[in-house]
């Protein structure tokens, strides 16, 4: 089944990032739409899901300034089943796991894997 991950439709002056982590890939951005600021594309991700006891799929998103650091350079991320780390540029490290029960976050000390 295929999967489809979308961004905002930014008007000018904005940025909207999306950035494939672990089963996405680029896509091409959508055609222009309508907004309440006029015409925006809007950035998207394709994944396809294959493993019957579920999937996981990881992206940055972010709506900013056009001006910003990409988006790509800000996280560093490992993705391990289901299981997301997450270390920021400042240090600070998360952790995200998923199961049948639900999604458990933490945080860890700084610099943590």
């Amino acid at each position: 089944t295929a999967v489809r991950q979308t961004g905002w439709a930014a008007r000018p002056g904005l940025r909207s990032e999306l950035h494939p982590l672990h089963g996405l890939a680029e896509a091409p951005v959508l055609p222009p739409a309508p907004t309440a600021y006029g015409p925006a594309a809007t950035p998207a991700l394709t994944g396809t899901t294959a493993d019957p006891s579920g999937d996981l799929f990881v992206c940055l998103a972010r709506l900013t300034d056009a001006d910003a650091p990409p988006l790509h350079t800000l996280a560093s991320v490992d993705v391990t089943d289901h299981e997301v780390t997450v270390s920021w540029p400042d240090g600070t490290v998360h952790r995200a796991r998923v199961t049948p029960a639900g999604v458990a976050v933490e945080s860890l000390p700084p610099d943590a894997r």
